[in-house]
């Protein structure tokens, strides 16, 4: 009877979880209707009954006119209710809003199947942002936040408002909490369209102070500071940073051993997603007026000087010129210096050494480019000055600094093939001694000729073929056993070759103009790879534990950042209203390729180390 009743009770359960299935629902919706500009909104898209985790990602309306796509994450329930078993897939889109007025949120589109289901249009207001109580004042820096009456969010401040094209601007990021942060992870880099950018290195561990604001004390950790240098001029803008935080909360329930046995006694953690504002920068152009000849667009404040190891030298023995630029600036994208050298001087391309120093209030450092000089005559020469021009945003003017000349006295050398006479060209040097052929003096040594047939290497390479063949057939056999058998090895073997499929498919849709399905694709071969070489499951992959196993496994912090900012690129031009152009596009895919080459070379590299430890 038992038995009976058992199974009768588990036909009723298929029954009716089958009935449920059947009904499929789509539904889209808010989480504000009202926001300030600067503040982050999400839109959610429940997609419930049958086939709702197949389901494919649905389709949003165009809302880049009045909002910015930080990112999405998904998740997945299954409800029992009175005997009925339900499955639904829930997927949240972050937006940050940017434009003050009453907007609509149009249909979204989701196909399940062979059906294509439509939402309902929603309704925003977007109000203009809280003005900030606790400026400085004085000099007033850029500052903005997101939701600064919240409990946690983001601000970033900017040392200017207004700056020159290739001029520092400094961005500092930090983040103001109340609440117990127990992780955070970057889940957006700022978009820095039209900026050379250079990072400030922090350590592991952010540094806390303390902040009051609106008589609130708030916990402070810098977790980002960089220097941008705007190649051009006009009013640039740069993203808002979005963070992904773990927040410790305490469980409402009054019942303590509810909580106890809920594993949430002493809370629990939530995921809260919070990001700055956009930063707007209006870059003046260079002024035209005073603008010397020798201006190569450097912007900055700076001092050269230029020395040799030696000023007394024979014709034909080599010295060195060393000119030395060290000052304030971006010395990165700092140009060679146009010398002039002697017509009796042979100069071969300089050597190149930079050292940066990343300050708080910009860059600093220097840059020495090291000549190698070779005079062909006897006689006085000089060499420079070297002259540097530069705009000095401060001042507002236009600088010419010039080295001291330098005098080089060449005595007459030896050239015992008369090289300083002849005058031949760098080329016709280094071609000498190949084609000229000295008279041996000595005998050399005498071996016993006759057939070649039988010598060791031509007896024994046939004798010992077939046990090569059989060698190569064995090592052949075991990689295939471990093909078979060890799935992370065969995995590790086949990333490579899957990922250049997939970028095959992405260079397709790059030729015919299909956007929608080569952002995708892309972003398909890079998570595919990552997944593959690391063994780890491709659907459900989370940012900070890939780059985690990625920094375990050896691979740098710049080819992360780099392989992450092809990732984001992907989710960010899925979502855009605007058309990418075709370059975009293409450097994007040339981007990833480099990632894929770049992190594979240092997982090989740090392979070969361990074998050989």
């Amino acid at each position: 009877m038992v038995a009976n009743t058992g199974l009768y009770l588990l036909v009723l359960l298929i029954i009716s979880q089958t009935v449920e299935g059947q009904g499929q629902k789509v539904d889209a919706y808010l989480d504000k209707h009202s926001v300030a500009v600067g503040e982050q909104f999400t839109l959610s898209v429940e997609i419930s009954g049958k086939g709702a985790s197949e389901a494919r990602e649905p389709e949003l309306p165009a809302m880049g006119q009045f909002s910015i796509f930080l990112g999405s994450g998904s998740s997945q329930q299954i409800k029992l209710i009175n005997g009925r078993m339900s499955a639904s897939r829930s997927i949240s889109f972050h937006f940050q809003a940017t434009r003050v007025g009453e907007f609509k949120v149009g249909m979204v589109q989701v196909q399940l199947g062979n059906t294509i289901h439509k939402t309902s249009p929603l309704r925003l207001r977007i109000t203009d942002p809280a003005v900030p109580t606790n400026s400085r004042p004085g000099k007033k820096p850029n500052m903005s936040g997101t939701n600064s009456n919240s409990d946690l969010f983001v601000r970033v401040t900017a040392d200017k408002q207004e700056i020159y094209q290739n001029e520092a601007l400094v961005l500092s990021y930090d983040i103001y909490t109340r609440l117990r942060v127990s992780s955070y992870g970057i889940s957006k880099q700022p978009e820095t369209v039209g900026f050379w950018v250079e990072n400030y290195p922090l350590g592991q561990q952010p540094q806390t102070r303390a902040s009051i604001i609106d008589g609130q004390r708030y916990t402070v950790a810098l977790i980002k500071k960089m220097v941008l240098f705007p190649t051009n001029s006009g009013k640039k803008t740069v993203g808002p940073l979005a963070l992904q935080c773990q927040v410790r909360v305490n469980n409402p329930s009054r019942d303590p051993f509810r909580n106890f046995f809920s594993n949430s006694f002493f809370g629990q953690d939530v995921t809260r997603q919070i990001s700055s504002n956009e930063v707007m920068v209006q870059v003046l152009p260079l002024p035209k007026n005073g603008r010397p000849k020798e201006f190569e667009g450097v912007v900055g404040t700076f001092a050269i000087e230029s020395q040799v190891d030696k000023s007394q030298v024979k014709a034909n023995e080599a010295l060195t010129f060393r000119v030395r630029v060290s000052g304030r600036g971006n010395l990165a994208t700092l140009p060679e210096p146009r010398i002039v050298f002697p017509s009796s001087f042979e100069a071969y391309p300089p050597k190149i050494e930079q050292k940066i120093h990343r300050n708080p209030d910009g860059i600093t450092g220097e840059k020495t480019y090291e000549y190698v000089l070779i005079p062909r005559s006897a006689g006085t020469e000089y060499l420079g000055p070297v002259k540097l021009a530069y705009f000095d945003p401060t001042l507002r003017t236009y600088q010419v600094r010039r080295s001291s000349e330098v005098t080089i006295q060449v005595a007459p050398g030896k050239s015992p093939i008369g090289v300083a006479e002849l005058g031949v060209s760098r080329q016709e040097v280094k071609l000498l001694g190949q084609d000229i052929r000295f008279i041996k003096i000595t005998s050399g040594s005498f071996r016993r000729t006759g057939s070649s047939l039988f010598t060791i290497g031509n007896f024994w390479f046939p004798l010992n073929l077939p046990l090569l063949c059989l060698l190569a057939a064995f090592v052949y056999k075991r990689h295939l056993v471990r093909m078979e058998g060890d799935v992370a090895y065969a995995r590790d073997k086949r990333a490579r070759r899957a990922a250049r499929k997939r970028l095959s498919e992405a260079r397709i849709y790059l030729e015919r103009g299909t956007e929608k399905k080569f952002y995708p694709a892309v972003s398909r071969a890079l998570t595919g790879f990552l997944a593959d070489k690391l063994n780890l499951a491709e659907a459900g992959m989370i940012s900070q534990e890939v780059k985690q196993a990625m920094r375990e496994r050896g691979i740098s912090e710049e080819s992360i950042g780099k392989y992450f900012h092809c990732l984001q690129t992907c989710d960010l031009n899925q979502f855009a209203t605007a058309n990418s152009a075709k370059d975009e596009m293409r450097d994007l895919l040339e981007g990833a390729q480099k990632s894929l080459v770049r992190v594979e070379g240092e997982l090989s590299s740090r392979t070969k180390r361990k074998h050989l430890q």
